[in-house]
């Protein structure tokens, strides 16, 4: 059989195909590589991953409380500690009006140690840290608003209002597992609503103050129930405390 001359080859229909194929490739990694870039852009000025990218990987200490309310009974607790930026965290839980009894838990998630090493069951943290990390609210909150300056202590900080997305939360929650998550995974990781509040100091990024509340299906003894957590931080080689 008798072989085709180049010529030829160049104006069949094959090659023809592949070649306008090119230029389509071209075009559609050029429009891949501009969602990517647009999408880095408002990242890098999204105030709320910015703070975000600032703790991640830090040393701070930490004073708030927490609110659950459950089938109409309200509970509130004072919380101290200390956390690694990385999602290890040693806090002391306490009842308002027993703050000299604290529970002491040291999580490194999946894992819940006491005080005397005993390791508790991770729902045991729901019902009294239903809003799980709220540092990690950071990363994965959305529609963040901005506002003027505010005092947290003695430090002026922008605060910064936003959204909560369950299933955002649940898909960046997935891939960084180390972290202590809404409700302690107990129920409604894919299904809560909820919204918050952000201070942050201007020249660091750092969050001042972080409050925020939870709606959730399941809390407690699998009934609906909300949580809030208001918490502020003092970072690792800052003269101040909160």
């Amino acid at each position: 059989m008798a072989s085709q001359p180049v010529s030829e080859l160049s104006r069949s229909p094959s090659g023809t195909l592949r070649v306008a194929a090119w230029p389509a490739l071209a075009l559609s990694a050029a429009a891949i590589a501009a969602v990517g870039a647009a999408l880095a852009w408002f990242a890098a000025r999204d105030p709320l991953r910015r703070s975000w990218a600032a703790a991640d990987g830090r040393a701070y200490s930490v004073v708030g409380g927490t609110d659950v309310d459950v089938d109409g009974q309200r509970m509130r607790y004072r919380v101290e500690g200390a956390g690694d930026g990385r999602g290890g965290l040693t806090l002391r839980v306490a009842p308002l009006g027993h703050e000299d009894d604290p529970a002491t838990f040291d999580i490194a998630w999946p894992e819940v140690r006491a005080a005397d090493g005993i390791t508790l069951p991770q729902r045991a943290l729901g019902v009294r840290l239903p809003v799980g990390d709220p540092l990690i609210l950071l990363a994965t909150a959305h529609a963040p608003r901005p506002g003027g300056l505010e005092p947290v202590g003695e430090r002026l900080c922008r605060r910064v209002d936003f959204v909560l997305g369950a299933r955002a939360y649940g898909t960046w929650w997935e891939a960084h597992p180390r972290y202590l998550p809404v409700n302690a995974n107990a129920g409604g990781l894919w299904t809560f609503e909820g919204s918050g509040t952000a201070w942050i100091e201007p020249a660091t990024s750092l969050p001042c103050r972080i409050v925020a509340e939870v709606a959730l299906p399941r809390l407690g003894d699998d009934v609906p129930g909300r949580g809030e957590a208001d918490w502020v931080y003092a970072w690792k080689g800052e003269a101040r405390a909160p």
